[in-house]
């Protein structure tokens, strides 16, 4: 009796062992079974986005060619989705692929201008481009080591608008000497309300222009006229 006890005690033993072994063999069976049927899902989702997206972008190719040609694109005979290639090439062709629109650095043209006495660095010069234009009291005073700048005192007559040198003679294109926008605004930057400064870079000449209240006319011809008659 103890003999068939120690028997079905072995049977149960190995049967147990069976099943246990069966299970685990059945687990690792079901898991690889699903990992590919997980991959194959993965690579069918990810190949119908990718058609999708190809579909979608050649649409808006299409569109954005429509509106530049203003007709319609030919749909082609077969419904095939388009390559990878040939959305590249569509895409250039619109000047958004990276083989257009890259802008090549400009040549330099001619000779660089020689050197001006008022191109030197200065903290206190004003950029205003080609005309004449206003400048401060400091900077009429400083003195170039390089180059003798002429600084000439012109006479602006209000009463009748006429622009005189240092001989009493009228200035004709005051605009070209002085800018005739700058005779109206005396005080600006030399700090007295009848004195204004102007540097002229084309004529290389620094002005000192005053303010006179009176007539040309009658202040310098009329002299001059007196002048005559007394002789």
């Amino acid at each position: 009796m103890k003999n068939v006890l120690i028997a079905l005690g072995g049977v149960a033993v190995g049967l147990a062992g069976g099943i246990l072994g069966a299970r685990q063999i059945l687990i690792k069976k079901m898991e690889e079974e699903y990992q590919i049927r997980l991959e194959d899902e993965v690579a069918k989702t990810t190949a119908f986005l990718n058609e999708k997206f190809k579909a979608e972008t050649l649409e808006l190719v299409n569109q954005t060619l429509e509106k530049r040609d203003g007709k319609p694109r030919e749909t082609p005979e077969d419904d095939s989705p388009a390559t990878t290639e040939q959305l590249e090439k569509v895409v250039t062709a619109l000047r958004y692929g990276p083989q257009v629109g890259t802008v090549a650095p400009a040549k330099p043209t001619g000779s660089l201008p020689k050197r001006n006495v008022f191109e030197q660095p200065d903290k206190k010069k004003h950029k205003t481009g080609d005309g004449p234009f206003i400048i401060d009291q400091e900077l009429f005073l400083q003195e170039d080591n390089e180059r003798s700048v002429p600084k000439i005192t012109l006479t602006w007559f209000a009463g009748d608008g006429v622009l005189s040198d240092e001989s009493d003679e009228p200035i004709e294109d005051i605009d070209h000497v002085v800018g005739r926008a700058n005779l109206d605004r005396f005080g600006h930057k030399s700090n007295d309300s009848r004195v204004v400064y102007i540097r002229n870079h084309k004529l290389g000449a620094d002005y000192e222009v005053l303010l006179h209240d009176g007539m040309y006319a009658e202040v310098v011809a009329g002299e001059v006229n007196t002048k005559r008659n007394r002789t």
